[in-house]
């Protein structure tokens, strides 16, 4: 088979076929340019493979195609990936955390389950030492207390001496204050000793926790009346270019606190769909009926943020009617505290920056009841997508949302899927 068949045959498997083979690589969508790069393992065969979140803007069909190939697959894999479904095939994790490198036999689900083991057990080391230190400071303060009391029993006994004869033996209370001095001195070397060897062990088991924080916060102001219309899209039409109709006739109706998943290939119109509903593109025909005062759109850039401001001038920009000290407190419960939260946008990682977002949106003195989400999960580290999930799931309105990644959809508790 000569290399353009190969190219073709390639392509057409990764469903990126037909396409203009003259077509430059940057002028690709992002799902595009994945497709490519992955039709290299068809057309040249490797003992070794490297890959690099694979999974990012692919679609659900073409990601069930990976999972097979990576399951067929007889040569050695590298894989960096927050796919938790492409992550079950591995046979080894390797976690890179602030503490260093642990290595886990097994695939993703053996991975959490062992952590959580591993991260109890740290947990109670901490605990444990802890409680080591403390008793250790109470048998110092007891043997410091009885020495007390011995001091006081002498003097009181030199007193009675004095009374009884009128004077007292120099020298020997000399020497009786020389020993007691050596003994006080002893007492506090011996306790010194034992405390700073027992902190140097808590600190040790300190450092070895690395435990991510739990969002602690309450959202009742999301609340949604289960018979309010939060969004009507009836007949919804819309093209770019005439000739190729994108969306046809679309309808969608969401009530109360509902969560819906718009589900289709790359190139549906599911972005477009979103951008429709923010009013960022009018539709050629339909209506579409925002029935909430306030939503939210998040996206994998955040794109609600302003780089070159700071996370706190973010919220007061965005929440013009907060005051410093509400802003400084909504922030705080997304572990934006004093400095952190005067970072400028644009020194944040991916994961930061997710979370400014859902601090600057849920923590709004009237924050969102509709949510929109287009793919937020892209490009983020695990424990980020945990977070994002368990503050979704303490959010109480209604959420739409675009992802490929249905372990995400379900654990934000996705209702309804519809496709386009």
């Amino acid at each position: 088979m000569d290399i353009e068949k190969r190219i073709e045959s390639a392509l057409y498997h990764y469903r990126l076929w037909p396409i203009n083979l003259s077509q430059t690589f940057h002028t690709l969508s992002g799902g595009q340019k994945t497709k490519v790069m992955l039709a290299k393992i068809h057309i040249f065969p490797a003992d070794f493979y490297i890959l690099d979140e694979p999974t990012n803007n692919l679609d659900a069909i073409t990601r069930q195609t990976l999972y097979r190939e990576i399951a067929m697959l007889r040569s050695g894999v590298i894989l960096v990936s927050h796919d938790r479904k492409l992550l079950n095939q591995c046979n080894k994790i390797l976690e890179i955390t602030s503490k260093g490198f642990l290595i886990y036999g097994g695939n993703y689900d053996f991975y959490r389950q062992q952590k959580i083991v591993h991260e109890a057990a740290l947990v109670q080391e901490v605990k444990a030492t802890t409680e080591k230190l403390n008793k250790a400071k109470n048998i110092v303060q007891s043997r410091m207390e009885k020495f007390s009391q011995s001091q006081s029993r002498g003097k009181l006994k030199i007193k009675q001496q004095i009374k009884a004869k009128g004077q007292y033996d120099k020298i020997a209370l000399k020497s009786k204050k020389g020993k007691s001095e050596n003994t006080n001195r002893r007492i506090r070397l011996q306790a010194d000793r034992k405390l700073n060897t027992i902190n140097d062990a808590l600190e040790k088991a300190k450092q070895k926790v690395d435990v991510s924080k739990k969002l602690e916060i309450s959202l009742p102001k999301t609340v949604v009346p289960n018979d309010k219309q939060v969004l009507n899209i009836e007949s919804l039409t819309f093209f770019y270019n005439k000739h190729q109709l994108l969306i046809d006739k679309f309808n969608i109706e969401i009530h109360g606190a509902k969560r819906v998943a718009i589900c289709g290939a790359n190139g549906t119109g599911k972005s477009t769909l979103i951008k429709l509903i923010r009013g960022v593109l009018k539709p050629i025909s339909g209506h579409i009926n925002v029935g909430v005062k306030n939503k939210v759109y998040l996206d994998q850039s955040v794109s609600l943020l302003q780089d070159e401001l700071s996370v706190l001038d973010n919220y007061l920009k965005i929440n013009t009617h907060a005051t410093i000290n509400e802003a400084h407190h909504a922030l705080a419960s997304f572990e934006f505290r004093n400095h952190t939260a005067k970072k400028l946008v644009r020194n944040l990682s991916g994961g930061e920056k997710m979370r400014a977002g859902l601090a600057v949106s849920l923590m709004a003195p009237e924050p969102p009841q509709l949510i929109l989400l287009d793919e937020p999960t892209n490009h983020l580290d695990l424990e980020t997508i945990l977070a994002i999930e368990s503050a979704l799931n303490i959010y109480q309105g209604a959420i739409l949302a675009i992802s490929h990644d249905d372990v995400f959809l379900k654990n934000i508790g996705i209702m309804q899927h519809i496709k386009m």
